[in-house]
């Protein structure tokens, strides 16, 4: 599959498809809901804060690593 790339006048941007079950599908959606966030906003902040817990949780990258700004 080819990576799609989005470029915005707020930078470049990766596409991101997941297949999860439909209980937790409703359930995210409800907390999005209830967030007061926008859909988009609501999922691209969770996924970036989970990743960022799980990958501690697994040692799968170095203790004061983070996302970086560069491209």
């Amino acid at each position: 599959m080819d990576e799609q790339i989005i470029t915005t006048k707020n930078g470049r941007f990766g596409f991101v498809r997941v297949t999860i079950p439909m209980k937790v599908k409703e359930s995210m959606l409800n907390w999005c809901g209830q967030s007061g966030l926008g859909k988009a906003e609501f999922f691209r902040v969770s996924l970036m804060l989970g990743v960022i817990l799980l990958a501690d949780q697994i040692n799968a990258k170095k203790p004061l690593e983070g996302f970086s700004a560069n491209e």
